[in-house]
């Protein structure tokens, strides 16, 4: 692993100065954490089938890009929450275009939207419940970040299957018919996976604190 990652402040100021290294670096690092909150603006909603949420991810970060050098913020928590308000409106964006303006409010609901929980609090709680280490207070950091970070080390399936769980929050069975396999054997599996996160967890908290012990 690469301890030797350029702190966040000077990434953001690097990449509002035009440098596309540090742009192409700072859209890298936090992929993982958009991806999760369209997955989590997604769960349950109408929009499923209509839209990859790939694609949505794809747009949010050339969002970014195009609008780099309008962040005025100076700190983490600050870019996260701007990315967070892109997402969001990105979101909302594609729900207009494939529902229409008329079923907009509806759309919205279903999304996460205004009045829906905060998709950050939903990982932020998700993560808490899925370990629990002296260690993770002194993580810099976001909660959401981490758990992005950490879903991203495991096999394709365990993420899949975490996502649609926790962040969809869809059944077992709807599960099973997804990834084509029994009920009895993605309840398996989904033991298994939520042990491997707790590792993969560990381990980004074990590279954070190394990360910001450099700093």
């Amino acid at each position: 692993m690469n301890d030797d990652r350029p702190p966040l402040d000077s990434l953001v100021a690097e990449a509002r100065r035009g440098t596309p290294k540090a742009l192409e670096e700072l859209l890298g690092r936090y992929r993982h954490f958009v991806s999760l909150l369209v997955r989590a603006r997604f769960r349950g909603g109408r929009m499923a089938g209509r839209v990859d949420s790939s694609d949505i991810v794809q747009d949010v970060l050339l969002r970014v890009a195009g609008h780099i050098e309008t962040f005025q913020g100076a700190d983490q928590p600050a870019w996260e929450a701007w990315l967070r308000r892109i997402a969001e409106r990105e979101v909302l964006r594609q729900v207009d275009h494939h529902l229409g303006a008329a079923r907009r409010d509806a759309g919205r609901e279903r999304a996460g939207g205004e009045g829906g929980e905060n998709p950050s609090r939903i990982l932020a709680g998700w993560l808490e419940a899925s370990i629990t280490s002296p260690s993770l207070a002194a993580v810099r950091k976001e909660r959401a970040v981490l758990l992005a970070d950490a879903l991203a080390r495991l096999p394709e399936t365990h993420r899949e299957l975490l996502v649609l769980r926790h962040i969809e929050e869809r059944p077992f069975d709807e599960i099973a018919e997804r990834l084509d396999r029994s009920s009895g054997a993605v309840r398996t599996m989904w033991v298994r996976a939520l042990r491997n996160l707790k590792e993969a967890v560990a381990a980004e908290i074990e590279l954070s604190l190394q990360l910001d012990s450099d700093d």
